[in-house]
């Protein structure tokens, strides 16, 4: 699953509302790491440095969300997740 992003990457977002975003995504996401880790799943997230580094490339026009590249790059750090899981779970069911 991924989690929520962490907003310090949002170019988005009215500057003053950064603070509070930035706590809330990542308390959001260790949440839902938590809950995943607990039903046996694993999370991923969108590499921080990689969207600091190409916020234009990686978000889409609203600053917020991914763009067509940040969802490719989403996927392939979440695939190796996925076979993982997808593995161990056809095998439980044998």
């Amino acid at each position: 699953m991924g989690t929520c992003p962490d907003y310090r990457a949002a170019t988005g977002l009215p500057p003053w509302t950064h603070p509070t975003a930035i706590r809330r995504s990542q308390r959001l996401a260790r949440l839902q790491n938590t809950a995943v880790q607990k039903a046996g799943g694993q999370t991923v997230q969108l590499p921080l440095d990689d969207l600091l580094a190409r916020p234009a490339e990686l978000l889409s026009d609203d600053g917020c969300h991914p763009s067509a590249q940040g969802y490719a790059l989403q996927v392939s750090q979440a695939l190796p997740a996925i076979i993982s899981t997808s593995a161990r779970n056809a095998s439980a069911c044998r």
